[in-house]
């Protein structure tokens, strides 16, 4: 009776430990732009990212249109990159993987003048090199780490409809320019998601903190705004408005 109770523990342990401890993920297949696209439906592969990003990964994933050639880190990495067709330069995402599950990845959106960045690497504190590489191509833009999203001028803020619920994270320059705004919503019907950047616009007056009062964010050819002064969101298609609602605006975390 004691060995069976005293390996109930060990049991418990293992199963709350993440995959990667427990398998080695074979980055070998992927390795050639044929194989590439496959690794995004690698269930390995996509827990790590999906953990990692968390209510970014969407934003991150949708870049993935065409693939460019992936190869191996000089460390042992699997190197990823994508982008949307015609759009090398405005919509793309690259991530490193380890065959340990450590992932490295960063992505860019239009609207967003900044190199979005994420790992799960507790111990490198700079960008990974790869990822680094990949950046420079993006003239003029530079990262923002999860850890600058900690500190001044970030804001997080929830508006809430009856039909979704939006997290809405702003990061603003000293300047007072807000170009650093993403969207996180879920509709309450059945759960959808969707995350998309964009930037703040403020009332004009003499100061850098007047308030802001519109959030403009686009998905392709649909625009969506998000409105202080009359508590809305508003969905534009075509230059026609399919959805205005009206919602309430909060501080306290409504996503749960």
């Amino acid at each position: 009776m004691f060995k069976k109770y005293a390996l109930l523990p060990l049991f418990s342990t293992l199963l709350l430990m993440p995959l990667a401890a427990l398998s080695s993920i074979d980055l070998t297949k992927y390795s050639q732009l044929q194989q590439v696209s496959a690794s995004l439906s690698d269930k390995e592969i996509q827990s790590q990212l999906k953990h990692t990003l968390g209510e970014d990964y969407n934003a991150f994933i949708e870049n993935f249109d065409v693939f460019g050639e992936p190869h191996q880190t000089p460390d042992g990495g699997l190197f990823v990159e994508g982008w949307l067709n015609d759009l090398y330069l405005e919509n793309a995402s690259a991530f490193v993987i380890y065959p340990n599950g450590k992932v490295y990845a960063g992505w860019v959106t239009p609207d967003a003048q900044l190199i979005h960045y994420k790992t799960n690497d507790d111990e490198l504190h700079n960008v990974h090199p790869a990822i680094s590489e990949w950046a420079a191509r993006f003239k003029g833009m530079s990262f923002t780490l999860a850890e600058e999203k900690r500190g001044k001028g970030f804001e997080i803020e929830y508006f809430t409809t009856d039909k979704f619920i939006i997290k809405v994270t702003t990061q603003c320059q000293p300047d007072g320019q807000c170009n650093d705004v993403t969207y996180y919503g879920k509709r309450k019907k059945d759960g959808a998601e969707l995350t998309l950047t964009g930037k703040a616009s403020r009332a004009r007056c003499d100061s850098a903190s007047c308030p802001i009062i519109i959030y403009e964010f686009k998905n392709g050819q649909v625009a969506y705004m998000l409105s202080k002064v009359d508590d809305s969101l508003t969905i534009i298609s075509n230059n026609k408005i399919i959805l205005n609602d009206k919602g309430i605006w909060s501080k306290e975390n409504k996503m749960n």
